[in-house]
Order: C-alpha cells, then sequence, then structure tokens
C-alpha cells in the first residue's frame, strides 16, 4: 500500500485509537470489575449463646466469603474464636438477599463463664472493610434452652421454666412451635420475643393457654415494633402452654428468635 490509500488507513487507525473503546467493551469492563463491598451481617445463628461452653454460631449476610476477623466490641465480655467454614449460602425463594444474606461464616465461639448476663456486638472484617455490629446475647448456661423440634403440639410440646430463654427459629410457613411451662394462681408472667429488632425475619405472635386449651391472651406487635410482649397473671395453679409463630404465616432460616419468659412483680 502506498500513497493516499496509505495515508488515509493511518488517519482511520488514528482516528479508531483516539475514539477509545466501543460503548458494549467499555460496558463489558465494567462488569468484569465490580467495586469491592465491605462485609454486612444480617444476623446470626443463634442468637444466643451461653458463657462457659463452647458454641457453633452462623454468622449470615453478605461479602462474608473473604472474611479474615471476628472481633467483639465489648471489651468486658472477651471471646475466643475459630473459624470452621466460609462459604456462599442459598439465598430462599422470594427472600430479599440484603436481609436473609447469601453467604455464612462459621465460627466456634467461647465466651468465659464470668461473662454470662451481657449483650456482645459482633463485628467482621475482610480486605474492604468492617461490618455494622450486630448484637449476640451471653447468657448462663441454665438460662438458655435450645429450640427442639418436633414442638408443634400440646403433646410435644418443650418443657421449659419461668426464668429461661429458649433460642429457636420457626423453620418454615406453618410453622408452630410450642413451650410448656408450671406456674402459680396469681403470678404474673411475661413472654417476650427478642428476633426482629435484631435482624430476624420473624413477625412473631404469641399466645398463652391454660391445660384445657383455653386461651388466655395473645400478643402480635410490642413497644419494639414486630417483637411481641405478653404479660397475663396466671389463674390457678398448673401446667401453660405458649405457642409462638410467624404472624405472616413464612418461616425459613432467616426467622430466628430469643423467648425470654419471665415473673413479673
Amino acid at each position: 500500500m502506498s500513497g493516499p490509500r496509505r495515508d488515509a488507513a493511518f488517519i482511520l487507525l488514528a482516528l479508531m485509537l483516539a475514539a477509545g473503546p466501543a460503548p458494549g467493551e467499555e460496558a463489558k469492563d465494567k462488569q468484569e470489575k465490580p467495586t469491592p463491598q465491605p462485609p454486612r451481617v444480617a444476623f446470626t445463628l443463634p442468637l444466643a449463646v451461653a458463657a462457659g461452653k463452647t458454641a457453633l454460631v452462623k454468622i449470615r449476610g453478605q461479602n462474608l466469603t473473604n472474611v479474615t476477623e471476628v472481633r467483639f466490641t465489648n471489651a468486658a465480655s472477651p471471646a475466643t474464636h475459630t473459624f470452621k467454614s466460609k462459604e456462599k449460602a442459598e439465598v430462599p425463594k422470594d427472600a430479599d438477599a440484603k436481609k436473609v444474606g447469601d453467604a455464612v461464616v462459621t465460627v466456634e465461639l467461647l465466651f468465659p463463664a464470668a461473662t454470662a448476663g451481657t449483650t456482645n456486638w459482633l463485628v467482621v472484617a475482610n480486605p474492604e472493610g468492617v461490618s455494622d455490629p450486630k448484637p449476640l446475647l451471653v447468657m448462663p448456661e441454665d438460662a438458655l434452652v435450645e429450640e427442639k423440634e418436633p414442638n408443634g403440639g400440646w403433646k410435644a410440646a418443650q418443657r421449659i421454666q419461668i426464668g429461661q430463654t429458649v433460642a429457636g427459629g420457626i423453620k418454615e410457613s406453618g410453622d408452630v412451635d410450642v413451650f410448656r411451662f408450671s406456674g402459680k394462681r396469681g403470678q404474673r408472667i411475661e413472654l417476650e420475643v427478642v428476633a426482629s429488632r435484631w435482624g430476624s425475619m420473624l413477625d412473631s405472635a404469641v399466645t398463652l393457654f391454660d391445660s384445657a386449651g383455653h386461651m388466655l391472651a395473645t400478643a402480635d406487635d410490642g413497644p419494639d415494633g414486630a417483637d411481641s410482649v405478653l404479660s397475663c397473671a396466671l389463674p390457678a395453679d398448673g401446667d401453660y402452654y405458649a405457642s409462638l409463630i410467624d404472624a405472616q404465616d413464612k418461616g425459613g432460616v432467616g426467622y430466628v428468635y430469643l423467648l425470654r419468659l419471665s415473673e413479673r412483680r
């Protein structure tokens, strides 16, 4: 090639280089280089652990597969931890990944027995930053009860005691958790759910029945939003049943809760 044709080809090549990449190629480059994101914790499974006892805790959220550190912000309640796994997690159908998370970090935690009765705040870190803190209740071992299935009716009701807290979850749509306890006539008890305020997707509803199956009281939303609080004076000595459901009849991995049964003077 020589003369005017060669010069024209050089001019065309120079114009193409100056114009930069085609629109489609530029968009492809942007897609291939996502902005690094700090970790985000949606909730922990469970929401509470027993002091002085090694616990396996699942931290669920987003941008967790490259987490390098777990920290606790309450210096008065230190803990030792060991990473067990870091992996992507399935997002349930029709669930929002921002609420339920798409990754899980599993850690083995141990809080000293002397730290019981405190609420610690957990954060995780990856090379891009640190998550916002999430609460984790640290309780005496005899005061914390793990929910055990099946407990979906009167005959299968799980026995608990006044003064204990149940760490559990509504496993699926339509799931009902029933707990049985003994009380005295005139005794005022309170059933309080801790869930939504700590990141759970549960919209709790609690109902109290006597041993004959008569409904004594029910509670849906409480002063802290979707978390129920039920107070009732017991009419007689005997056994009572407390049922816990999701008010929207939903359930799944993100529907964790703490149910506190206490006596009010």
